[in-house]
């Protein structure tokens, strides 16, 4: 956990048959990296899922099957404050293929805002997962 106790989980919501998905992964990918140096370490983990893979559809985990629900559009990009990716935690969502300096800049936003608040979880500064 971060010295400040805030951790981070930033997922992007997308499929194979998604054409914005591919461009819009090479920005999250670096958003990821770039935003991990900005916050205190171990605290930003970025994972990716493929809302089509059928191992995420036929899971039992409620709270990845309720993310899943709540994706309307892709793709998605949702930050979410702690390490799981819960409706209640939920802090931002951006939809579309959006500039790489858009997306980081909200993002960056937020996470700065949100530095005093208390903190949900663990997580690190990586790209953990491709779900």
């Amino acid at each position: 956990m971060s010295e400040s106790g805030i951790t981070w989980t930033l997922v992007l919501y997308s499929a194979s048959w998604c054409l914005p998905g591919a461009p819009m992964q090479v920005i999250f990918n670096e958003v990821v990296r770039e935003l991990a140096q900005c916050v205190p370490e171990d605290s930003f983990t970025g994972v990716v899922v493929d809302v089509d893979d059928e191992t995420n559809r036929a899971t039992h985990d409620p709270v990845l099957s309720d993310a899943l629900a709540s994706v309307d559009f892709l793709p998605l990009i949702v930050l979410y404050q702690g390490d799981i990716p819960e409706r209640s935690a939920e802090r931002l969502r951006l939809v579309g293929q959006l500039p790489k300096q858009r997306v980081r800049s909200e993002l960056l936003a937020v996470v700065t805002r949100n530095a005093q608040k208390p903190a949900v979880g663990t997580a690190g500064g990586k790209i953990v997962a491709h779900l």
